[in-house]
C-alpha cells in the first residue's frame, strides 16, 4: 500500500538501534537512514485520507486555507483513535497515480486515491468568506461499506476561524464512527461534538497561518523563515518545532535539527518521529549514550521492553 505505519516501523527499529548504540563497534556503521514502508498490519487503526478544502469563495488571498483546513483537521483528529494520513502521504499517492499536486479532486479521484493508499476513510470539504466571514462545510465518506455522511457546516467570523473549524472537527469525529440508530446524530446540538471542539487547544491564527505557508512552500528558504515566524509567535505549539527539525534532518543537518526535534514533546502525536530522528541524529554525531536514551524512551512509549529488560 501507498501508506506505511511510521510510528510502527521505528518503535521496532528503535529496539536494534538502542543495541547498536550501546555497542562500540556501532562507530564503525554507516549513518542510519530512515526505513522504507512496510507492509500493513492486520491489526490496525481505521486510516483516514483528508483532501485540500476547495475553495469556493472570491478571497484568493485565503487560498492558503486549502491546505490549512485539512492539515488542521489531520493534526485535530491524529491520535484519536485513527491513523490519520499526512500531507505528503497524500503527495505520495498522488505521484504514484501520475497526478499532478494541483489536482482537482472529483469523487471518483478522491475515490481512486483513497483505494490506493489503504484509507478506510475519506475526509473533504470547501470553504467560502466574502473577506469578513467564513463558512467552512465538510463530509466523511466511507470506503467499505461505502457511505457518504450527512453535510457538515459552521460559521462565523473570519477572526473566528480556530473555533470554526473546531466545531467543525467535532462533527467529523463523531461522523468517523459508526452511528448508532436512534442515537443523536453529529450535528452541533450533540453533547459530545460541543465537548469535542472545547477541549482543543488554543490555536494563534497568524501562527498557524505561517506554519501553513511554511509546510507548503517549496521553496527551502522561505519555509524556514515561515516556520520560524509560527514558532516565534507560538512558542508552545510544537508543529513549527517538528517541521523545522525535520526539514533539517532531511537535510542531515543534525546541529540545526537537534534543537528543534528536541521541543516536541515525547507525548505529541509527531513525539516518536522527533525521538526517532533525535536518535539518528546522535548516531551521526558519535554520541551513542544520547541515542540510546532516545531510542530507550521510544521504546518506553510503546510499552515495549528496554534493552535492560531484556537481557534479564
Amino acid at each position: 500500500p501507498i501508506m506505511w505505519r511510521r510510528c510502527l516501523s521505528l518503535t521496532a527499529l528503535a529496539t536494534v538501534l538502542t543495541a547498536c548504540a550501546g555497542s562500540p563497534a556501532f562507530s564503525q556503521a554507516q549513518p542510519v537512514s530512515v526505513p522504507s514502508r512496510p507492509q500493513a498490519n492486520a491489526l490496525r487503526s481505521p486510516v483516514v485520507l483528508t483532501f485540500p478544502f476547495e475553495n469556493t469563495g472570491q478571497e484568493i488571498s485565503l487560498e492558503w486555507l486549502s491546505e490549512g483546513l485539512a492539515e488542521l483537521t489531520t493534526k485535530r483528529l491524529n491520535g484519536r483513535g485513527y491513523y490519520i494520513l499526512s500531507r505528503q502521504e497524500r503527495l505520495d499517492a498522488l505521484e504514484t497515480a501520475g497526478l499532478p499536486v494541483s489536482t482537482r479532486f472529483s469523487r471518483a479521484t478522491m475515490l481512486k486515491l483513497g483505494e490506493d493508499a489503504d484509507a478506510d476513510e475519506i475526509i473533504f470539504g470547501r470553504y467560502s468568506s466574502d473577506g469578513s466571514t467564513l463558512t467552512a462545510t465538510a463530509r466523511v465518506l466511507h470506503l467499505s461499506p461505502p457511505l457518504l455522511s450527512a453535510e457538515f457546516s459552521q460559521s462565523g467570523a473570519l477572526s473566528d476561524l480556530m473555533s470554526i473549524h473546531a466545531r467543525l472537527a467535532g462533527q467529523l469525529y463523531c461522523a468517523l464512527a459508526p452511528v448508532r440508530p436512534g442515537g443523536p446524530g453529529c450535528g452541533a446540538g450533540n453533547p459530545a461534538v460541543s465537548a469535542f471542539a472545547a477541549q482543543l487547544p488554543a490555536l494563534a491564527p497568524a501562527a498557524f497561518e505561517m506554519y501553513i505557508r511554511g509546510v507548503t512552500d517549496s521553496n527551502d528558504d522561505a519555509r524556514l523563515r515561515n516556520l520560524r515566524e509560527a514558532a516565534r509567535l507560538q512558542p508552545q505549539w510544537d508543529a513549527p518545532a517538528f517541521a523545522l527539525g525535520d526539514t533539517y534532518f532531511t537535510r542531515r543537518n543534525c546541529e540545526m535539527a537537534l534543537p528543534w526535534l528536541n521541543r516536541v514533546p515525547a507525548a505529541s502525536v509527531s513525539g516518536v518521529l522527533a525521538g526517532f530522528e533525535a536518535g539518528v541524529c546522535y548516531l551521526l554525531r558519535s554520541d551513542p549514550a544520547k541515542a540510546q536514551a532516545a531510542f530507550s524512551a521510544l521504546l518506553d512509549r510503546s510499552g515495549q521492553p528496554s534493552l535492560s529488560e531484556a537481557r534479564s
